[in-house]
């Protein structure tokens, strides 16, 4: 295919050629033509010029004939410039004109121009003050010329003097330009208001307007202004009556503008002013005695300790012991609720271990504990203590079985001199049942862990150190044990055992205010209507209560171990009857943690 399209195109070409051939041919030839069409072909060449004409040379090829053809001559040249030198502002220049047919050539001047190469240099600055002039020179004809610039007046002014103006005199401000130092002047706005000094000549006060006098500090002129009554008294203490632990106190006041009097009560504060006390009870070189003081508002007496003969080299650890009394706590019940805020834990008889927790603490040893909460008492030496107790069931040894009862009673995380101080009441009350506790009886001595393998190191070493040491009555020439009761934590103080047991001369009680700081010291219990209902009427069937149980229960009297409105328990109404003693109302009707409590019935 592509073979086919080639020849196609060169018979295409030759047809073409041979037409054109014949449209060169001569007129002449034309009417002498053979019998076939010439097909020319041109072989020479005489270029016509702008002046003279050419010839052209052609043969046939097909039969050889030749031709020759005229060319005419242009008739004018082709001319193409180029400068030879170019003017200047001082001298002609010359354009050379050539021919690009016949090479002619021919020269034309060109006339010098009218514009200079000019260099410029500034003769004088131009400021916002001063023409500036700048000189103009030209770099080929050396010709000058100068050109003066106008001032920009474009300043650049500071201020030099400032006049504010006052209320009697206009001001003004001047300023000088830094550039040229040109000065203007501007006017301030003329008589400035005063300036006002106020001073006032006369106070206001509830009923009466004040004056205020004010002075202008730059001319002097006054003026006078009124203030208004303040309506408003203005009070100042006259008289005070300082209340009492019952009574409310007194303020008086009066109004400093008026006059006018008013007094105001202040609550009475709750809190009991106590004497300097008298001693109703002598201490001796062995024991502490006993100081009552008195309320001088409201005439309570309560007691305190009077350190042993020989305590002054404990002087500065007892300051030490916490006596701080929490006050009645604010609480929310549930409706149709009894509440039982209780103080303290057990029947408060004996040793508080809460109080000889806080004792130990300060740095007081578990004989002075001892001898504190069990007055009138001695320790001595066990000569025949057993090398076995019968403790509930078996028999054990001694030794072991204290550090058990120390363990269980009071714990290894107490002070040491408190272990030990419950360890001589362990061992006293071991001695006291004979060695041998039952079921019935282990209470009054303590409960013992469940091995001596349990017992902690600190707690090992307490009981070997006070293991056979046991508390008698002073001067008893028997050496009986005495009666070493212990509680957890008292309220207050402790109690006299007659008072709390209805019978039995010991232990005597002794103020105790050092456990009270203790986290657990108040504990709450509650029941609802129906139940403490139930409870009373299992007591007694008898008991009268009516419809609103807000008035079944009524606290009559109580021994204000803590304060005026909180003690153990002395007297309480239930219903139509009446419970007297402390702790009857606690073992008879309610299970509470000890005696002292208030209760509060919430509808």
């Amino acid at each position: 295919m592509r073979r086919m399209r080639y020849v196609r195109n060169c018979a295409f070409f030759l047809a073409a050629l041979l037409a054109a051939l014949c449209l060169l041919r001569p007129q002449g030839a034309l009417a002498a033509a053979p019998a076939h069409i010439h097909a020319w072909l041109r072989t020479g060449m005489a270029q016509a010029s702008c002046t003279e004409a050419g010839q052209a040379q052609y043969v046939c090829a097909v039969c050889g004939e030749t031709m020759t053809e005229t060319i005419p001559a242009a008739g004018e040249h082709l001319w193409t410039e180029s400068v030879q030198q170019a003017p200047t502002c001082a001298a002609p220049g010359q354009m050379l004109y050539a021919c690009a047919r016949c090479g002619e050539t021919r020269v034309e001047a060109l006339p010098a121009v009218a514009v200079h190469s000019l260099r410029e240099a500034v003769l004088q600055p131009l400021t916002c003050g001063q023409a500036g002039q700048i000189r103009y020179t030209c770099a080929v004809c050396g010709k000058t010329f100068d050109e003066t610039v106008p001032p920009t007046r474009a300043h650049r002014f500071a201020e030099t003097r400032l006049q504010p103006p006052t209320c009697t005199q206009e001001g003004f401000v001047e300023r000088e330009c830094l550039v040229c130092g040109s000065a203007v002047a501007e006017r301030l706005c003329p008589n400035a208001g005063h300036t006002w000094l106020d001073t006032v000549s006369a106070m206001p006060t509830c009923l009466q307007a004040g004056q205020m006098v004010s002075t202008c500090a730059v001319c002097g002129k006054t003026r006078t202004s009124r203030l208004p009554n303040t309506n408003v008294h203005e009070w100042a203490q006259s008289s005070v009556t300082d209340p009492t632990c019952i009574k409310p106190g007194k303020i008086g006041y009066y109004c400093t503008g008026c006059g006018i009097e008013r007094t105001e009560e202040t609550p009475a504060t709750g809190v009991h002013s106590w004497d300097t006390g008298e001693i109703t009870s002598a201490p001796t070189l062995t024991g502490i005695g006993i100081k009552t003081l008195t309320c001088t508002g409201c005439g309570l007496t309560r007691t305190e300790a009077v350190p042993s003969l020989n305590d002054e080299k404990y002087a500065a650890a007892i300051a030490q012991l916490p006596t701080y009394i929490p006050p009645a706590p604010v609480f929310t019940a549930a409706h149709d609720t009894f509440t039982f805020v209780m103080y303290g834990n057990g029947d408060g008889v004996g040793m508080p271990q809460q109080g000889a927790i806080e004792m130990a603490k300060v740095g007081l040893p578990y004989d002075y504990i001892l001898s504190y909460y069990y007055t009138g008492t001695a320790i001595v030496q066990d000569a025949a203590m057993p090398a076995v107790s019968y403790y509930r069931g078996s028999y054990v040894n001694t030794e072991e079985l204290l550090a058990r009862i120390i363990y269980m009673e009071i714990g290894d995380e107490s002070p040491y001199e408190a272990q030990k101080a419950q360890g001589v009441t362990a061992y006293t009350m071991l001695k006291y049942y004979n060695f041998y506790v039952t079921d019935s009886t282990y209470f009054h001595v303590g409960a013992a862990s469940s091995s001596y393998a349990a017992c902690p190191e600190t707690v090992r070493r307490a009981a070997h150190e006070v293991v056979g040491q046991y508390m008698i009555m002073a001067g008893d020439p028997n050496r009986e044990p005495a009666l070493a009761e212990y509680h957890d934590m008292c309220a207050g103080h402790t109690l006299n055992a007659i008072d709390a047991w209805g019978g039995g001369t010991f232990p005597l009680g002794v103020p105790s205010p050092f456990e009270a700081c203790h986290p657990d010291f108040i504990t709450f219990y509650s029941c609802s209507s129906a139940e403490m209902r139930d409870r009373i009427l299992r007591w007694d069937p008898t008991v009268q209560l009516s419809a609103n149980p807000a008035e079944w229960i009524e606290i009559l009297s109580h021994d204000a171990s803590l304060d005026e409105n909180r003690g153990y328990v002395t007297s309480l109404r239930i219903g139509n009857k009446t419970l007297d003693g402390i702790g009857r109302f606690n073992t008879r009707i309610l299970d509470l943690k000890t005696s002292c409590f208030t209760v509060v019935y919430t509808p």
